[in-house]
C-alpha cells in the first residue's frame, strides 16, 4: 500500500506478466480451478474499482454519489467553465488507476504462486516466502550495521530514516 507509484507500475507490469504466464501455464483440463477461486476474487475487485473510471451522466451521478458530483461541479467553477455532463465517480482518477494495478498485483502474485505450489509442491513456495523475508531482514541489518541513509545505495528518502528502518 505504501509503495510508490512509478515502482508499484513496474511491479504491477511484472505481475500482469505473472499473471498471463500462469494462466498459460495451467490451460483446460488441468487448471485446477478451486485453488484459483481467490485469483477470480482480486480480479473481480480489480474491475470493480476500475468502474469507477467510467465517466457516468451527471443524473446517474447524482443518485450515486451526490457529493462527488458537487465536487466535479465545482471543479470547474474558477475555470469559468461549464460543468462536464459526465463524470467519474472516482474523485482521483490518477490514484484510481494505482489501485486497478495493485489489484492486478495481488492476482498475479497468487495465480504465480498458485501455479509454483501445483509444480513444485507447498513446502517449495513457503520457502521462497521464507527466504524473501530473510533478505528483506538481511538487507535492513545490513543497512543498520553500515549506517546506510540510501535504499541500495540508489534512493534517498526524502525524510531523515531510522537507522534500522532501511532496508
Amino acid at each position: 500500500g505504501s509503495v510508490h507509484s512509478t515502482p508499484m507500475l513496474v511491479v504491477g507490469g511484472l505481475c500482469g506478466l505473472t499473471l498471463a504466464v500462469s494462466m498459460w501455464l495451467c490451460p483446460g483440463e488441468s487448471f485446477p480451478w478451486r485453488r484459483f477461486l481467490p485469483l477470480f476474487t482480486l480480479l473481480a475487485l480489480a474491475a470493480y474499482t476500475a468502474l469507477q473510471l467510467v465517466p457516468l451522466p451527471s443524473s446517474w451521478l447524482s443518485l450515486l454519489a451526490p457529493a462527488n458530483l458537487d465536487v466535479w461541479t465545482r471543479a470547474y467553477a474558477p475555470l469559468g467553465a461549464a460543468p462536464a455532463a459526465s463524470a467519474p465517480i472516482s474523485l482521483d482518477p490518477a490514484a484510481t488507476w494505482i489501485e486497478v494495478v495493485r489489484w492486478l498485483s495481488y492476482a498475479g502474485t497468487f495465480s504465480g504462486v498458485c501455479v509454483l505450489a501445483a509444480r513444485r509442491g507447498a513446502g517449495w513456495g513457503v520457502g521462497l516466502v521464507f527466504g524473501a523475508a530473510l533478505i528483506a531482514a538481511l538487507t535492513t541489518l545490513a543497512h543498520g550495521l553500515a549506517g546506510a541513509e540510501r535504499v541500495f545505495g540508489l534512493y534517498e528518502p526524502t525524510f531523515k530514516p531510522q537507522p534500522w528502518h532501511v532496508g
